[in-house]
């Protein structure tokens, strides 16, 4: 935003245009994460279970007037892949934006919140086209925003809280990508106990994974052992 209309059009074109990349799928993120100059939540109120506080004016200055012009540029349109590095610290067990888990008495607004956003975005025009549950569920390290999950806690929201919340909502044609972390025993891991049965998977259409962990080895084996698991599923690399 700091740089010139000019620029900023040429960087959109670069990505969008019929000259460009011209990008069919792409990610944005809930709330802050490490490329955001700030900190912030869409409801930093503490305890709003019914969120009520709930905005997305944090997005209006830069994040949705990009997307809508990348819109105008690009002719064929684009998915949007939104998600989150943490929520609201209020809601995690070490009320801070770095290394937290979900507190169990808050899975159902952070269910909530998943459709607050999406109907916000409709609002503004913009149609979400898949969430992953956590951006790196593993962690960071404490870099930057991250709220942590184990294979069975991410299963179990998806299962028990997001799918259900979605569905109920009007909103079962929203994919949810599970895992979103780097290919390896991990990613293994993971899939074994998202694909472990019918009741596991029913919420989860795919996987996330980053392309990190190695500079020259792409892990063939664990990306083919997750792919036979649930061969139906999106594998869908988004970050790298």
């Amino acid at each position: 935003n700091k740089l010139s209309k000019a620029k900023r059009d040429k960087i959109l074109q670069a990505y969008f245009g019929e000259d460009g990349a011209r990008y069919s799928l792409t990610r944005t993120h809930i709330n802050s994460c490490d490329f955001s100059l700030s900190n912030y939540a869409y409801a930093m109120k503490p305890d709003d279970k019914t969120l009520d506080s709930f905005s997305i004016d944090a997005d209006r200055d830069d994040l949705i007037p990009m997307i809508k012009e990348a819109r105008k540029i690009s002719k064929d349109g684009f998915k949007i892949i939104a998600s989150p590095w943490t929520a609201p610290p209020w809601m995690t067990d070490n009320n801070d934006w770095r290394g937290g888990k979900l507190l169990p008495q808050y899975r159902e607004t952070w269910a909530l919140y998943f459709s607050k956003y999406i109907n916000a975005y409709k609002k503004e025009g913009i149609d979400i086209w898949g969430v992953t549950v956590e951006n790196e569920p593993l962690g960071n390290d404490k870099n930057w925003e991250s709220m942590h999950f184990t294979p069975e806690e991410m299963t179990a929201f998806a299962k028990d809280f997001l799918g259900p919340h979605l569905e109920k909502n009007g909103m079962g044609s929203i994919k949810i990508l599970g895992y979103d972390q780097n290919r390896g025993e991990e990613l293994e891991k993971w899939a074994n106990v998202m694909y472990k049965d019918e009741a596991s998977s029913k919420y989860f259409d795919g996987m996330a994974v980053h392309w990190y962990a190695s500079t020259y080895d792409y892990f063939p084996g664990s990306l083919l052992h997750t792919h036979q698991l649930a061969p139906q599923k999106h594998l869908i690399n988004t970050e790298a």
